[in-house]
């Protein structure tokens, strides 16, 4: 992968860049939600980077907005509009505050951290150990620091998070609970 190209040539700039990139995303995960009342689905199919030639971090470019959740709560307290044109699909409702709970961690807990922070963790990891451990601390860090300022009642209590079971897709999937979410 192209982050171990990088590594192998300036470790501490790509160790730089893959945090940079990680800690946009999660400032963009919860402030989509403060701001909007979204629940963006990062993945990484659905983010796009650019660096230049001297390996700086020109901006991170997110994509395919489809799978957005709509948290109907959050939106009437900002004042903003709680019906949409595509009816219902995509749309948490706070009366049923396990699935609001549910979704939100598997947007951040599965979706991001298992399709972003995962590779970039792994890819760092196969240069240098120290340089996979110092990202990840540093990107928990930067997520203790922004669910200080979000309700504590945004992810479920217990410290569980939420993925869908690995098998075929289907029409409906269920999901599994664990434990130790990577980044909370």
């Amino acid at each position: 992968p192209l982050i171990e190209q990088m590594a192998n040539s300036d470790a501490r700039r790509t160790l730089d860049i893959s945090s940079e990139i990680a800690k946009s995303l999660v400032d963009f995960f919860f402030e989509a939600w403060n701001s909007l009342g979204y629940i963006y689905e990062i993945n990484a199919q659905n983010v796009l980077v650019e660096i230049d030639s001297r390996l700086i971090l020109r901006r991170v470019i997110l994509r395919d907005f489809n799978s957005t959740e709509k948290d109907l709560a959050r939106r009437a307290e900002i004042s903003r509009p709680t019906t949409f044109r595509s009816g219902n699909y995509k749309v948490l409702d706070i009366n049923d505050l396990d699935t609001l709970h549910i979704r939100r961690s598997f947007a951040f807990d599965f979706k991001f951290c298992n399709y972003v922070v995962s590779p970039l963790l792994e890819a760092l990891a196969r240069v240098d150990q120290t340089l996979a451990e110092e990202f990840l601390g540093s990107v928990r860090d930067h997520v203790a620091d922004a669910l200080g300022r979000m309700p504590v009642e945004f992810f479920h209590p217990n410290g569980t998070w939420w993925a869908h079971p690995e098998m075929e897709l289907t029409d409906s999937r269920p999901y599994v609970q664990f434990s130790n979410p990577m980044l909370r």
